[in-house]
Protein backbone atom coordinates (compact mmCIF):
# COMPACT_ATOMS: atom_id res chain seq x y z
CA UNK A 1 0.00 0.00 0.00
CA UNK A 2 2.78 2.40 0.91
CA UNK A 3 4.60 1.79 -2.39
CA UNK A 4 1.42 2.35 -4.41
CA UNK A 5 0.63 5.56 -2.53
CA UNK A 6 4.17 6.82 -3.14
CA UNK A 7 3.94 6.09 -6.87
CA UNK A 8 0.60 7.87 -7.12
CA UNK A 9 1.99 10.88 -5.26
CA UNK A 10 5.02 11.06 -7.59
CA UNK A 11 2.77 10.74 -10.64
CA UNK A 12 0.51 13.52 -9.36
CA UNK A 13 3.52 15.77 -8.74
CA UNK A 14 4.86 15.22 -12.26
CA UNK A 15 1.45 15.93 -13.77
CA UNK A 16 1.28 19.20 -11.84
CA UNK A 17 4.78 20.18 -13.00
CA UNK A 18 3.83 19.34 -16.59
CA UNK A 19 0.68 21.43 -16.41
CA UNK A 20 2.63 24.35 -14.94
CA UNK A 21 5.25 24.14 -17.70
CA UNK A 22 2.58 23.96 -20.39
CA UNK A 23 0.76 26.98 -18.95
CA UNK A 24 3.97 29.03 -18.86
CA UNK A 25 4.82 27.97 -22.41
CA UNK A 26 1.43 28.98 -23.72
CA UNK A 27 1.42 32.28 -21.83
CA UNK A 28 4.98 33.14 -22.90
CA UNK A 29 5.06 35.63 -25.81
CA UNK A 30 6.62 34.49 -29.05
CA UNK A 31 10.34 35.19 -29.38
CA UNK A 32 9.75 36.72 -32.79
CA UNK A 33 7.35 39.39 -31.60
CA UNK A 34 6.83 42.48 -33.80
CA UNK A 35 7.68 44.73 -30.84
CA UNK A 36 10.23 44.13 -28.10
CA UNK A 37 8.02 44.64 -25.07
CA UNK A 38 11.00 44.91 -22.72
CA UNK A 39 12.83 47.54 -24.79
CA UNK A 40 10.73 48.93 -27.67
CA UNK A 41 13.29 51.60 -28.58
CA UNK A 42 16.21 49.18 -28.67
CA UNK A 43 14.25 46.67 -30.75
CA UNK A 44 13.19 49.37 -33.19
CA UNK A 45 16.84 50.47 -33.67
CA UNK A 46 17.80 46.92 -34.70
CA UNK A 47 14.71 46.62 -36.91
CA UNK A 48 15.57 49.87 -38.72
CA UNK A 49 19.03 48.59 -39.67
CA UNK A 50 17.49 45.29 -40.84
CA UNK A 51 14.88 47.07 -42.95
CA UNK A 52 17.44 49.31 -44.65
CA UNK A 53 19.76 46.39 -45.40
CA UNK A 54 16.98 44.17 -46.79
CA UNK A 55 15.46 47.00 -48.85
CA UNK A 56 18.83 47.75 -50.40
CA UNK A 57 19.51 44.09 -51.28
CA UNK A 58 16.00 43.42 -52.62
CA UNK A 59 16.35 46.12 -55.31
CA UNK A 60 13.58 48.30 -53.97
CA UNK A 61 13.62 51.92 -55.08
CA UNK A 62 13.94 53.89 -51.85
CA UNK A 63 14.45 57.61 -51.51
CA UNK A 64 17.97 58.55 -50.30
CA UNK A 65 16.72 61.39 -48.11
CA UNK A 66 14.47 59.04 -46.17
CA UNK A 67 17.30 56.55 -45.73
CA UNK A 68 19.57 59.39 -44.56
CA UNK A 69 16.98 60.66 -42.10
CA UNK A 70 16.42 57.17 -40.65
CA UNK A 71 20.08 56.23 -40.38
CA UNK A 72 20.90 59.59 -38.80
CA UNK A 73 18.20 59.18 -36.19
CA UNK A 74 19.34 55.60 -35.52
CA UNK A 75 22.98 56.66 -35.10
CA UNK A 76 22.10 59.45 -32.68
CA UNK A 77 19.87 57.25 -30.57
CA UNK A 78 22.40 54.42 -30.55
CA UNK A 79 25.26 56.71 -29.44
CA UNK A 80 23.22 58.11 -26.60
CA UNK A 81 22.16 54.66 -25.45
CA UNK A 82 25.76 53.39 -25.69
CA UNK A 83 26.90 56.28 -23.51
CA UNK A 84 24.26 55.46 -20.92
CA UNK A 85 21.94 58.31 -21.79
CA UNK A 86 18.47 58.44 -23.24
CA UNK A 87 17.29 60.31 -26.37
CA UNK A 88 15.25 63.41 -25.82
CA UNK A 89 11.63 63.65 -26.80
CA UNK A 90 12.53 65.52 -29.99
CA UNK A 91 15.10 62.88 -30.93
CA UNK A 92 12.58 60.10 -30.24
CA UNK A 93 9.96 61.86 -32.35
CA UNK A 94 12.49 62.33 -35.17
CA UNK A 95 13.42 58.63 -35.04
CA UNK A 96 9.83 57.33 -35.03
CA UNK A 97 8.82 59.75 -37.80
CA UNK A 98 11.73 58.70 -40.02
CA UNK A 99 11.04 55.04 -39.21
CA UNK A 100 7.36 55.41 -40.15
CA UNK A 101 8.07 57.17 -43.46
CA UNK A 102 10.55 54.49 -44.48
CA UNK A 103 8.28 51.61 -43.36
CA UNK A 104 5.36 52.99 -45.36
CA UNK A 105 7.46 53.03 -48.54
CA UNK A 106 8.50 49.36 -48.25
CA UNK A 107 5.19 48.02 -46.86
CA UNK A 108 4.04 45.25 -46.57
CA UNK A 109 7.63 44.34 -45.90
CA UNK A 110 8.59 44.73 -42.22
CA UNK A 111 11.32 43.63 -39.86
CA UNK A 112 8.88 41.24 -38.25
CA UNK A 113 7.94 39.64 -41.59
CA UNK A 114 11.62 39.40 -42.61
CA UNK A 115 12.57 37.54 -39.44
CA UNK A 116 9.54 35.23 -39.64
CA UNK A 117 10.06 34.46 -43.35
CA UNK A 118 13.77 33.76 -42.91
CA UNK A 119 13.03 31.52 -39.94
CA UNK A 120 10.47 29.47 -41.88
CA UNK A 121 12.46 29.32 -45.14
CA UNK A 122 15.61 28.20 -43.35
CA UNK A 123 14.02 25.01 -42.06
CA UNK A 124 14.95 21.78 -43.79
CA UNK A 125 13.32 18.39 -43.90
CA UNK A 126 11.94 16.98 -41.63
CA UNK A 127 11.61 20.19 -39.58
CA UNK A 128 9.98 21.85 -42.59
CA UNK A 129 6.95 19.58 -42.10
CA UNK A 130 6.08 21.58 -38.98
CA UNK A 131 5.77 24.89 -40.84
CA UNK A 132 2.32 26.40 -41.53
CA UNK A 133 2.80 25.92 -45.26
CA UNK A 134 3.49 22.20 -44.91
CA UNK A 135 0.60 21.68 -42.50
CA UNK A 136 -1.86 23.43 -44.78
CA UNK A 137 -0.45 21.59 -47.80
CA UNK A 138 -0.95 18.20 -46.13
CA UNK A 139 -4.46 19.19 -45.12
CA UNK A 140 -5.20 20.37 -48.67
CA UNK A 141 -3.94 17.05 -50.07
CA UNK A 142 -6.20 15.14 -47.68
CA UNK A 143 -9.22 17.27 -48.59
CA UNK A 144 -8.36 16.93 -52.29
CA UNK A 145 -8.26 13.14 -51.94
CA UNK A 146 -11.64 13.19 -50.19
CA UNK A 147 -12.98 15.43 -52.92
CA UNK A 148 -11.78 13.06 -55.66
CA UNK A 149 -13.26 10.07 -53.82
CA UNK A 150 -16.63 11.77 -53.40
CA UNK A 151 -16.54 12.98 -56.99
CA UNK A 152 -15.84 9.47 -58.30
CA UNK A 153 -18.52 8.01 -56.04
CA UNK A 154 -21.00 10.64 -57.22
CA UNK A 155 -20.17 10.15 -60.90
CA UNK A 156 -20.57 6.36 -60.59
CA UNK A 157 -23.95 6.71 -58.92
CA UNK A 158 -25.16 9.28 -61.45
CA UNK A 159 -24.05 7.09 -64.37
CA UNK A 160 -25.82 4.02 -62.94
CA UNK A 161 -29.00 6.04 -62.35
CA UNK A 162 -29.00 7.23 -65.97
CA UNK A 163 -28.56 3.66 -67.20
CA UNK A 164 -31.32 2.47 -64.88
CA UNK A 165 -33.68 5.12 -66.21
CA UNK A 166 -32.93 4.01 -69.77
CA UNK A 167 -33.65 0.38 -68.86
CA UNK A 168 -36.87 1.40 -67.12
CA UNK A 169 -38.07 3.15 -70.28
CA UNK A 170 -37.31 0.06 -72.34
CA UNK A 171 -39.14 -2.15 -69.84
CA UNK A 172 -42.15 0.17 -69.89
CA UNK A 173 -42.29 -0.03 -73.70
CA UNK A 174 -42.05 -3.83 -73.61
CA UNK A 175 -44.76 -4.05 -70.94
CA UNK A 176 -47.04 -1.91 -73.09
CA UNK A 177 -46.46 -4.18 -76.08
CA UNK A 178 -47.09 -7.26 -73.95
CA UNK A 179 -50.35 -5.80 -72.63
CA UNK A 180 -51.58 -5.04 -76.13
CA UNK A 181 -50.60 -8.49 -77.36
CA UNK A 182 -52.35 -10.12 -74.38
CA UNK A 183 -55.56 -8.27 -75.19
CA UNK A 184 -55.46 -9.39 -78.82
CA UNK A 185 -54.61 -12.95 -77.76
CA UNK A 186 -57.57 -13.04 -75.39
CA UNK A 187 -59.95 -11.96 -78.17
CA UNK A 188 -58.57 -14.62 -80.50
CA UNK A 189 -58.88 -17.22 -77.74
CA UNK A 190 -62.56 -16.37 -77.38
CA UNK A 191 -63.07 -16.94 -81.10
CA UNK A 192 -61.27 -20.29 -80.88
CA UNK A 193 -63.47 -21.35 -77.95
CA UNK A 194 -66.61 -20.37 -79.86
CA UNK A 195 -65.58 -22.34 -82.95
CA UNK A 196 -64.58 -25.33 -80.84
CA UNK A 197 -67.90 -25.34 -78.97
CA UNK A 198 -69.79 -25.05 -82.26
CA UNK A 199 -67.92 -28.01 -83.71
CA UNK A 200 -68.51 -30.04 -80.55
CA UNK A 201 -72.25 -29.38 -80.76
CA UNK A 202 -72.17 -30.61 -84.35
CA UNK A 203 -70.38 -33.81 -83.35
CA UNK A 204 -66.79 -32.90 -84.37
CA UNK A 205 -64.98 -32.39 -81.06
CA UNK A 206 -61.23 -33.03 -80.81
CA UNK A 207 -60.92 -32.02 -77.13
CA UNK A 208 -64.06 -30.68 -75.47
CA UNK A 209 -64.05 -28.14 -72.69
CA UNK A 210 -65.21 -28.98 -69.19
CA UNK A 211 -69.04 -29.32 -69.00
CA UNK A 212 -69.45 -29.73 -72.79
CA UNK A 213 -71.34 -32.83 -74.02
CA UNK A 214 -70.34 -33.50 -77.63
CA UNK A 215 -72.78 -35.04 -80.06
CA UNK A 216 -72.46 -38.76 -80.73
CA UNK A 217 -72.47 -38.33 -84.54
CA UNK A 218 -72.05 -35.41 -86.91
CA UNK A 219 -75.19 -33.27 -87.20
CA UNK A 220 -74.05 -31.33 -90.29
CA UNK A 221 -72.76 -32.09 -93.73
CA UNK A 222 -69.13 -32.23 -94.64
CA UNK A 223 -69.06 -28.80 -96.29
CA UNK A 224 -70.29 -27.05 -93.14
CA UNK A 225 -67.86 -28.93 -90.96
CA UNK A 226 -65.03 -28.17 -93.37
CA UNK A 227 -65.86 -24.44 -93.29
CA UNK A 228 -65.98 -24.43 -89.49
CA UNK A 229 -62.69 -26.34 -89.36
CA UNK A 230 -61.14 -23.80 -91.76
CA UNK A 231 -62.32 -20.88 -89.59
CA UNK A 232 -60.98 -22.64 -86.50
CA UNK A 233 -57.65 -23.28 -88.22
CA UNK A 234 -57.45 -19.61 -89.26
CA UNK A 235 -58.11 -18.47 -85.68
CA UNK A 236 -55.56 -20.99 -84.44
CA UNK A 237 -53.07 -19.62 -86.92
CA UNK A 238 -53.65 -16.08 -85.67
CA UNK A 239 -53.28 -17.31 -82.12
CA UNK A 240 -50.03 -19.03 -83.11
CA UNK A 241 -48.71 -15.73 -84.47
CA UNK A 242 -49.70 -13.86 -81.32
CA UNK A 243 -48.16 -16.64 -79.27
CA UNK A 244 -44.91 -16.25 -81.16
CA UNK A 245 -44.99 -12.47 -80.62
CA UNK A 246 -45.66 -13.05 -76.93
CA UNK A 247 -42.71 -15.42 -76.67
CA UNK A 248 -40.43 -12.95 -78.47
CA UNK A 249 -41.53 -10.10 -76.22
CA UNK A 250 -41.10 -12.33 -73.17
CA UNK A 251 -37.61 -13.27 -74.32
CA UNK A 252 -36.82 -9.59 -74.82
CA UNK A 253 -38.13 -8.86 -71.34
CA UNK A 254 -36.05 -11.65 -69.82
CA UNK A 255 -32.98 -10.45 -71.73
CA UNK A 256 -33.63 -6.93 -70.51
CA UNK A 257 -34.00 -8.23 -66.97
CA UNK A 258 -30.74 -10.15 -67.33
CA UNK A 259 -29.08 -6.96 -68.55
CA UNK A 260 -30.46 -4.97 -65.63
CA UNK A 261 -29.51 -7.57 -63.02
CA UNK A 262 -25.74 -6.74 -63.05
CA UNK A 263 -26.66 -3.06 -62.87
CA UNK A 264 -28.94 -3.83 -59.93
CA UNK A 265 -26.11 -5.69 -58.19
CA UNK A 266 -23.70 -2.80 -58.78
CA UNK A 267 -26.22 -0.23 -57.61
CA UNK A 268 -27.03 -2.33 -54.55
CA UNK A 269 -23.32 -2.51 -53.68
CA UNK A 270 -23.02 1.23 -54.31
CA UNK A 271 -25.97 1.79 -52.02
CA UNK A 272 -24.51 -0.45 -49.29
CA UNK A 273 -21.23 1.45 -49.41
CA UNK A 274 -23.10 4.75 -49.20
CA UNK A 275 -25.08 3.42 -46.24
CA UNK A 276 -21.80 2.44 -44.56
CA UNK A 277 -20.48 5.98 -44.96
CA UNK A 278 -23.76 7.50 -43.76
CA UNK A 279 -23.92 5.21 -40.73
CA UNK A 280 -20.29 5.85 -39.73
CA UNK A 281 -20.10 7.02 -36.13
CA UNK A 282 -17.91 9.89 -34.95
CA UNK A 283 -17.85 10.60 -31.23
CA UNK A 284 -21.17 8.86 -30.79
CA UNK A 285 -22.93 10.73 -33.62
CA UNK A 286 -23.49 10.22 -37.34
CA UNK A 287 -22.62 13.51 -39.01
CA UNK A 288 -23.32 12.28 -42.58
CA UNK A 289 -26.79 10.86 -41.96
CA UNK A 290 -28.35 13.65 -44.03
CA UNK A 291 -26.80 12.13 -47.16
CA UNK A 292 -28.97 8.99 -46.74
CA UNK A 293 -32.36 10.38 -45.73
CA UNK A 294 -34.26 7.05 -45.83
CA UNK A 295 -33.75 3.68 -44.19
CA UNK A 296 -31.84 0.80 -45.74
CA UNK A 297 -33.64 -1.34 -48.33
CA UNK A 298 -34.66 -4.86 -47.34
CA UNK A 299 -33.88 -7.55 -49.88
CA UNK A 300 -36.64 -9.81 -51.26
CA UNK A 301 -35.74 -13.36 -50.21
CA UNK A 302 -38.40 -15.20 -52.30
CA UNK A 303 -37.14 -14.03 -55.68
CA UNK A 304 -34.68 -16.90 -55.94
CA UNK A 305 -37.48 -19.41 -55.31
CA UNK A 306 -39.63 -17.80 -57.99
CA UNK A 307 -36.80 -18.00 -60.51
CA UNK A 308 -36.28 -21.71 -59.84
CA UNK A 309 -40.03 -22.40 -60.20
CA UNK A 310 -40.12 -20.48 -63.49
CA UNK A 311 -37.19 -22.47 -64.89
CA UNK A 312 -38.81 -25.76 -63.89
CA UNK A 313 -42.13 -24.79 -65.50
CA UNK A 314 -40.39 -23.75 -68.73
CA UNK A 315 -38.68 -27.14 -68.96
CA UNK A 316 -42.01 -28.87 -68.39
CA UNK A 317 -43.70 -26.87 -71.13
CA UNK A 318 -40.88 -27.53 -73.56
CA UNK A 319 -41.07 -31.31 -73.03
CA UNK A 320 -44.88 -31.34 -73.24
CA UNK A 321 -44.96 -29.37 -76.47
CA UNK A 322 -42.37 -31.59 -78.10
CA UNK A 323 -44.28 -34.76 -77.20
CA UNK A 324 -47.66 -33.32 -78.22
CA UNK A 325 -46.36 -32.02 -81.54
CA UNK A 326 -45.13 -35.50 -82.46
CA UNK A 327 -48.40 -37.24 -81.54
CA UNK A 328 -50.96 -34.81 -82.99
CA UNK A 329 -49.57 -34.33 -86.50
CA UNK A 330 -51.18 -37.51 -87.93
CA UNK A 331 -54.53 -37.17 -86.17
CA UNK A 332 -54.98 -33.52 -87.15
CA UNK A 333 -54.25 -34.39 -90.79
CA UNK A 334 -57.06 -36.94 -90.70
CA UNK A 335 -59.48 -34.49 -89.04
CA UNK A 336 -58.82 -31.77 -91.60
CA UNK A 337 -59.48 -34.09 -94.54
CA UNK A 338 -57.44 -35.11 -97.49
CA UNK A 339 -58.48 -32.05 -99.53
CA UNK A 340 -56.77 -29.58 -97.08
CA UNK A 341 -53.23 -28.56 -98.18
CA UNK A 342 -50.30 -29.83 -96.08
CA UNK A 343 -49.10 -26.32 -94.88
CA UNK A 344 -52.48 -25.61 -93.32
CA UNK A 345 -52.50 -29.03 -91.74
CA UNK A 346 -49.06 -28.41 -90.26
CA UNK A 347 -50.27 -25.03 -88.93
CA UNK A 348 -53.31 -26.65 -87.36
CA UNK A 349 -51.15 -29.34 -85.80
CA UNK A 350 -48.69 -26.80 -84.38
CA UNK A 351 -51.47 -24.65 -83.00
CA UNK A 352 -53.29 -27.66 -81.59
CA UNK A 353 -50.06 -28.77 -79.91
CA UNK A 354 -49.96 -25.48 -78.01
CA UNK A 355 -53.62 -25.45 -77.11
CA UNK A 356 -53.99 -28.52 -74.92
CA UNK A 357 -55.67 -27.77 -71.59
CA UNK A 358 -52.56 -28.73 -69.63
CA UNK A 359 -50.30 -26.54 -71.75
CA UNK A 360 -52.76 -23.66 -71.59
CA UNK A 361 -52.86 -23.83 -67.80
CA UNK A 362 -49.09 -24.14 -67.64
CA UNK A 363 -48.76 -21.04 -69.85
CA UNK A 364 -51.03 -19.10 -67.53
CA UNK A 365 -49.08 -20.23 -64.46
CA UNK A 366 -45.80 -19.33 -66.14
CA UNK A 367 -47.08 -15.89 -67.07
CA UNK A 368 -48.33 -15.32 -63.50
CA UNK A 369 -44.96 -16.33 -62.02
CA UNK A 370 -43.08 -14.15 -64.49
CA UNK A 371 -45.30 -11.19 -63.69
CA UNK A 372 -44.86 -11.77 -59.97
CA UNK A 373 -41.08 -11.98 -60.32
CA UNK A 374 -41.00 -8.96 -62.60
CA UNK A 375 -43.08 -7.00 -60.10
CA UNK A 376 -40.73 -7.92 -57.23
CA UNK A 377 -37.65 -7.11 -59.30
CA UNK A 378 -39.10 -3.82 -60.46
CA UNK A 379 -40.17 -2.90 -56.94
CA UNK A 380 -36.78 -3.68 -55.41
CA UNK A 381 -34.84 -2.08 -58.22
CA UNK A 382 -37.11 0.97 -58.16
CA UNK A 383 -36.49 1.50 -54.44
CA UNK A 384 -32.75 1.13 -55.00
CA UNK A 385 -32.85 3.70 -57.81
CA UNK A 386 -34.95 6.14 -55.78
CA UNK A 387 -32.65 6.06 -52.77
CA UNK A 388 -29.56 6.18 -54.99
CA UNK A 389 -31.01 9.25 -56.70
CA UNK A 390 -31.54 10.92 -53.31
CA UNK A 391 -27.98 10.11 -52.21
CA UNK A 392 -26.52 11.40 -55.48
CA UNK A 393 -28.53 14.61 -55.18
CA UNK A 394 -27.41 15.19 -51.59
CA UNK A 395 -23.80 14.41 -52.47
CA UNK A 396 -23.72 16.86 -55.38
CA UNK A 397 -25.70 19.60 -53.65
CA UNK A 398 -24.25 19.60 -50.14
CA UNK A 399 -21.34 17.29 -49.33
CA UNK A 400 -19.24 17.77 -52.47
CA UNK A 401 -20.01 21.49 -52.45
CA UNK A 402 -18.82 21.73 -48.85
CA UNK A 403 -15.61 19.81 -49.60
CA UNK A 404 -14.98 21.94 -52.68
CA UNK A 405 -15.42 25.04 -50.53
CA UNK A 406 -12.90 23.64 -48.03
CA UNK A 407 -10.48 22.93 -50.86
CA UNK A 408 -10.90 26.45 -52.22
CA UNK A 409 -10.21 27.98 -48.80
CA UNK A 410 -7.11 25.83 -48.30
CA UNK A 411 -5.91 26.71 -51.80
CA UNK A 412 -6.25 30.40 -50.98
CA UNK A 413 -4.31 29.95 -47.71
CA UNK A 414 -1.54 28.00 -49.48
CA UNK A 415 -1.21 30.54 -52.26
CA UNK A 416 -1.12 33.42 -49.79
CA UNK A 417 1.48 31.73 -47.58
CA UNK A 418 3.73 30.78 -50.50
CA UNK A 419 3.58 34.30 -51.91
CA UNK A 420 4.28 35.87 -48.52
CA UNK A 421 7.25 33.57 -47.87
CA UNK A 422 8.65 34.30 -51.31
CA UNK A 423 8.31 38.07 -50.81
CA UNK A 424 9.35 37.90 -47.14
CA UNK A 425 6.04 39.47 -46.08
CA UNK A 426 4.89 36.47 -44.03
CA UNK A 427 3.74 37.36 -40.51
CA UNK A 428 2.85 34.58 -38.04
CA UNK A 429 -0.81 34.76 -37.08
CA UNK A 430 -3.01 32.68 -34.86
CA UNK A 431 -4.18 29.34 -36.26
CA UNK A 432 -7.72 30.36 -35.38
CA UNK A 433 -7.72 32.75 -38.35
CA UNK A 434 -7.01 29.88 -40.73
CA UNK A 435 -9.70 27.80 -39.04
CA UNK A 436 -12.18 30.64 -39.49
CA UNK A 437 -11.22 30.97 -43.16
CA UNK A 438 -11.69 27.22 -43.70
CA UNK A 439 -15.08 27.22 -41.97
CA UNK A 440 -16.23 30.20 -44.01
CA UNK A 441 -15.02 28.44 -47.17
CA UNK A 442 -17.17 25.39 -46.35
CA UNK A 443 -20.20 27.60 -45.73
CA UNK A 444 -19.58 29.61 -48.89
CA UNK A 445 -19.23 26.41 -50.94
CA UNK A 446 -22.67 25.17 -49.88
CA UNK A 447 -24.68 28.40 -49.84
CA UNK A 448 -22.67 30.67 -52.11
CA UNK A 449 -23.77 29.11 -55.39
CA UNK A 450 -27.42 29.63 -54.39
CA UNK A 451 -26.87 33.39 -54.28
CA UNK A 452 -25.28 33.77 -57.72
CA UNK A 453 -27.30 36.38 -59.62
CA UNK A 454 -28.50 35.55 -63.09
CA UNK A 455 -26.66 38.56 -64.48
CA UNK A 456 -23.30 37.21 -63.27
CA UNK A 457 -22.63 35.37 -66.53
CA UNK A 458 -18.95 34.93 -65.65
CA UNK A 459 -19.82 32.71 -62.70
CA UNK A 460 -22.82 31.09 -64.34
CA UNK A 461 -20.65 29.88 -67.22
CA UNK A 462 -18.49 27.85 -64.83
CA UNK A 463 -19.16 24.13 -64.22
CA UNK A 464 -21.64 23.53 -61.35
CA UNK A 465 -19.09 21.81 -59.09
CA UNK A 466 -16.47 24.47 -59.76
CA UNK A 467 -18.63 27.30 -58.40
CA UNK A 468 -18.31 26.09 -54.75
CA UNK A 469 -14.52 26.06 -55.20
CA UNK A 470 -14.60 29.65 -56.46
CA UNK A 471 -16.69 30.78 -53.49
CA UNK A 472 -14.43 28.90 -51.07
CA UNK A 473 -11.35 30.48 -52.62
CA UNK A 474 -12.80 33.98 -52.56
CA UNK A 475 -15.29 34.17 -49.71
CA UNK A 476 -15.40 37.92 -50.30
CA UNK A 477 -17.74 37.12 -53.22
CA UNK A 478 -20.24 35.67 -50.79
CA UNK A 479 -19.85 38.61 -48.44
CA UNK A 480 -20.44 41.09 -51.26
CA UNK A 481 -23.57 39.23 -52.35
CA UNK A 482 -24.86 39.14 -48.79
CA UNK A 483 -24.15 42.85 -48.40
CA UNK A 484 -26.13 43.55 -51.56
CA UNK A 485 -29.08 41.53 -50.25
CA UNK A 486 -28.96 43.26 -46.86
CA UNK A 487 -28.67 46.72 -48.39
CA UNK A 488 -31.61 46.05 -50.68
CA UNK A 489 -33.82 45.57 -47.60
CA UNK A 490 -32.26 48.01 -45.14
CA UNK A 491 -31.19 50.96 -47.27
CA UNK A 492 -33.56 53.87 -46.76
CA UNK A 493 -35.25 55.37 -49.77
CA UNK A 494 -34.04 58.89 -50.67
CA UNK A 495 -36.32 61.63 -49.41
CA UNK A 496 -38.17 63.56 -52.11
CA UNK A 497 -36.85 67.08 -52.78
CA UNK A 498 -38.76 69.87 -51.03
CA UNK A 499 -41.33 71.69 -53.07
CA UNK A 500 -40.69 75.28 -54.01
CA UNK A 501 -43.03 77.92 -52.73
CA UNK A 502 -45.44 79.23 -55.32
Amino acid sequence: MTTAATLLQRLSTRVQHGCTWLRKTLDKPHADSPVDLADPMGGALKDAELLVAFAAQSRRSIEPKKVLALTTAVAQAAQLRAAGGQPTAAERAAFWTAYDEFAVDIAPLSAHSIRASVRVNSRRFPLSLATPTAVNALLAIAVFYVCLSLQGFWVAGKEMIERAETLDKQKAELNLKLSRNDGETARIQNRIDQKRDHLCRLGDCAWPRAGMNPASKPAADGATLAALRAEQALALGEYDEKFQVDRELSRDMRALSDRSRPLEVLMTQWHERARGVCDASLLGSRPLTFVCPVEAIKAQDNRATLRSNIDALRDQLKQSRTARLNTTATSSQAQLGQERPPPEAALYARAMSRQSPADWQAEQDLRALEQQLGSLDADHFGRVVVEARLIVANLGTYLIAMVMGLLGALTYILRTLSQQLRDHTYVPVSASLSVVRICLGAIAGVFGSLLVPVSETGLKSLPPLFIPFVFGYGIEILFSLLDKVVRSFTQAEPAPPPRRAQ
